[in-house]
């Protein structure tokens, strides 16, 4: 364990509790629930969003971008209810800099300012730091490089005369970047730099560590009363990354499982704000964002590599009930651009 920062919680809470889900395959219809039932058991977290459709065979396809204006509307709802909206990247595939620019005003335009937090998503070629540029030491690198197990178009969002490169307008716009995730509630667990910031890395400000819930039952295993209860004895930090659209709903419905550890997890003495907010009083307590380097930054780095095999033999096949959302959100697309 590394040590839990001083840092206390507003209103004398035990620890913190966030989510950031990644938009990947969601639609209004199918997200709606599960936002529905977070702000009623009071809790507000960070949802992702694609600014702009795109036009092609995409595993993505279907989902809901800013572009659709029921959907945005429904962001500007949950913006207003106090629910973080963030940025996922310009679209489902990759983007170049004129796209990502339009992104993010088309985002400003729906929602007043711009975003403040960013993940990368899947391989895009626009993705800032990812990839095997996510490591700032040669062993690491390598051993990426030794262990994908394909190949992999290169990240290029912060190299700068690429197409890609936008790590110019991340610096202007952007405060916070997720970098590692984890098989770990409690981050503090991993590091006590949170956030945190590198050298050589021109572009982002301030980088975020989270656990990791691929779908719907490997969020029902993270998320465990016994892990919880860990969580709260340790007065911990927990950031969930996760993929709402990933079998967390059927036929408007939340997962009864997800339900019921949702409504567990409210009860307890947590602070359930947005990543952004919980990071931002992060940097207040610490008294700004701590440079991360030498052996602490080694050690987080290749945790990741430790923490990603115990991910992997916890992957969970999940019943995508989302498919007839997407299918159906296409269909409706489809017949108004016809």
């Amino acid at each position: 364990m590394t040590g839990r920062p001083a840092v206390a919680f507003p209103g004398g809470r035990q620890f913190a509790f966030s989510i950031f889900d990644d938009t990947d395959v969601a639609t209004l219809e199918y997200i709606r629930p599960i936002y529905e039932l977070l702000e009623r058991l009071g809790f507000r977290t960070t949802k992702t969003v694609w600014s702009l459709p795109y036009e092609g065979p995409s595993d993505y396809a279907g989902s809901d971008t800013l572009q659709d204006p029921e959907y945005a509307s429904f962001i500007r709802h949950l913006q207003q209810r106090g629910f973080e909206i963030a940025f996922h990247g310009a679209r489902m595939e990759s983007s170049e800099r004129a796209q990502i620019d339009a992104a993010l005003e088309l985002y400003r335009e729906t929602l007043g300012s711009y975003p403040t937090a960013y993940a990368a998503h899947a391989m895009n070629g626009d993705n800032l730091y990812w990839g095997v540029d996510r490591f700032r030491f040669r062993l690491w690198r390598r051993l990426y490089r030794v262990l994908s197990a394909r190949a992999e178009r290169p990240a290029e969002g912060h190299r700068a005369g690429s197409r890609f490169y936008w790590a110019d307008l991340a610096a202007r716009h952007l405060r916070y970047m997720r970098s590692f995730t984890y098989d770990e509630l409690n981050l503090w667990n991993i590091s006590a730099a949170i956030p945190y910031r590198t050298a050589g890395t021109p572009g982002v400000r301030a980088f975020f560590p989270s656990a990791f819930a691929d779908n719907v039952e490997e969020f029902i295993e993270l998320l465990t009363p016994d892990r919880v209860a860990r969580l709260e004895s340790e007065r911990g930090l927990c950031i969930v990354s996760t993929h709402f659209g990933k079998g967390f709903v059927r036929e408007g419905r939340v997962h009864p499982a997800v339900a019921g550890l949702l409504t567990h997890l409210a009860q307890r003495p947590g602070w359930f704000a947005p990543v952004s907010t919980v990071l931002d009083h992060l940097v207040a307590a610490q008294g700004g964002v701590q440079l991360l380097s030498g052996y602490r930054l080694f050690c987080l780095e290749g945790l990741w590599f430790w923490h990603g095999l115990r991910t992997r033999r916890k992957h969970r096949l999940y019943d995508k009930t989302e498919v007839p959302y997407l299918e159906r959100a296409s269909a409706q697309r489809a017949a108004r651009s016809g």
